[in-house]
């Protein structure tokens, strides 16, 4: 039963009191929690609190959504976590509510930030080169993900190549692949002219949009046909 033993404003606190970060890949969080007292500092149980997030990516572990009401426990305490897959920096907004979502309390604001995840990487390297510029021969890139040192095992890659290269998997100048057991993934090129094609690699793993390699891959003038 909610608590009803004092009418008056409740008095809400945040924790923390200061900027909290996490890093964003999905995994790792921020705990909040808020806490409800009455004017004599005792804590209110039952009391729904509404808690709000500014940014697009960010959500709640309890729920996917930047929107969660939560209820106190008989410490006045509710908790909750937010986590993020891409980088972004908000406002968390905390505001003690009543069942139709009315402010009950002065809203109390934190800010939260998600981080690049260090541990996280990628890289890129050309295994066939020089192709002939024939729109048949292809040059190959491996494009590989880890973790901490670690192989990130069937995880998505996207691919865009400028000028007048394609993909051989998909005849378009955008393609992706997932990683294999090792962690790594291969993109096809054919040209048909002779000239340095730059292609640009993103990984998507969890939605980790900032892990980015490119490099150049040069195609070799194909022969002309022998006239009669």
């Amino acid at each position: 039963m909610k608590d009803t033993t004092d009418i008056s404003t409740p008095s809400l606190t945040v924790e923390p009191p200061v900027l909290a970060k996490a890093k964003a890949n999905s995994e790792d969080f921020i705990t909040i929690q808020a806490i409800v007292k009455n004017d004599r500092g005792t804590a209110l149980n039952n009391q729904r609190v509404l808690f709000s997030l500014s940014t697009l990516h960010a959500t709640f572990q309890e729920v996917a959504t930047q929107k969660f009401v939560g209820t106190t426990d008989a410490s006045g305490t509710v908790t909750v976590h937010l986590m993020s897959n891409d980088l972004e920096k908000g406002t968390l907004t905390v505001t003690v509510v009543d069942d139709a979502d009315n402010p009950q309390s002065q809203s109390v604001l934190r800010v939260y930030e998600f981080i690049e995840d260090l541990a996280l990487g990628i890289g890129c390297a050309i295994e066939t080169d020089r192709a002939k510029a024939d729109g048949f021969e292809q040059n190959c890139v491996a494009v590989s993900l880890r973790s901490a040192g670690r192989p990130l095992a069937y995880s998505t890659i996207n691919a865009s190549v400028d000028g007048m290269g394609i993909f051989a998997t998909t005849g378009d100048n955008q393609a992706q692949a997932m990683t294999d057991s090792r962690g790594v993934a291969r993109f096809y090129l054919i040209d048909g002219n002779n000239l340095p094609e730059d292609v640009q690699f993103s990984a998507y793993y969890k939605q980790a949009r900032w892990l980015q390699a490119g490099l150049a891959v040069a195609f070799a003038e194909a022969p002309l046909n022998a006239s009669n």
